[in-house]
């Protein structure tokens, strides 16, 4: 098993191709033998949070932005990574940055204003040994966490100022199946 991933970054490899996953970002916040989890933090979906807010009977919005694609599995499910505020059932998953799953505590995010957040729907998940495998087949590169990445960069850049800040153009990369003839 890969050691120290989490939590951190998978940052897709320029030439992953699969529609869920490609120049994706997704921060790792479980990993594993019994599998792996993260949410993708570069998708921005066309939700803005004032709608999550009327679904949620919050009156007054005090939150602006939309909600982002957290991943395929359970896209119903929500979770929030935000920092400012510390609320009872929330869990530090990095320096300052706070995660919850708790509709209580999306609601308050919402309505009270003053800390920084993103809502995410759905997550990506890895059976046992399937993540390592991906990693060691080239499908991910591996980055560590930064609150740059979720609250101060548009999500539109993020997959290439991760590429960048390891010194990698994407361009630069050549798609191979790693056989050298």
């Amino acid at each position: 098993m890969t050691a120290g991933l989490v939590p951190g970054l998978l940052i897709a490899a320029p030439q992953l191709l699969d529609v869920n996953f490609a120049r994706t970002v997704i921060l790792l916040l479980h990993h594993d033998e019994t599998g792996s989890m993260g949410v993708v933090i570069n998708r921005q979906l066309e939700l803005p949070l004032a709608e999550v807010a009327r679904q949620h009977g919050v009156e007054h919005c005090c939150a602006c932005g939309a909600a982002h694609f957290g991943g395929p599995v359970e896209v119903y499910r929500g979770f929030v990574l935000y920092r400012g505020q510390r609320f009872e059932d929330d869990t530090e998953v990095a320096d300052g940055i706070l995660l919850s799953g708790s509709v209580a505590v999306l609601r308050a995010l919402l309505e009270r204003g003053g800390a920084e957040f993103r809502l995410y729907l759905g997550y990506a998940g890895w059976g046992p040994g399937q993540l390592d495998l991906e990693i060691t087949s080239g499908s991910w590169l591996t980055g560590e966490c930064s609150a740059r990445y979720l609250f101060e960069l548009d999500p539109d850049q993020v997959w290439e100022q991760a590429l960048a800040d390891m010194g990698i153009d994407p361009v630069m990369v050549l798609q191979s199946s790693g056989d050298i003839q």
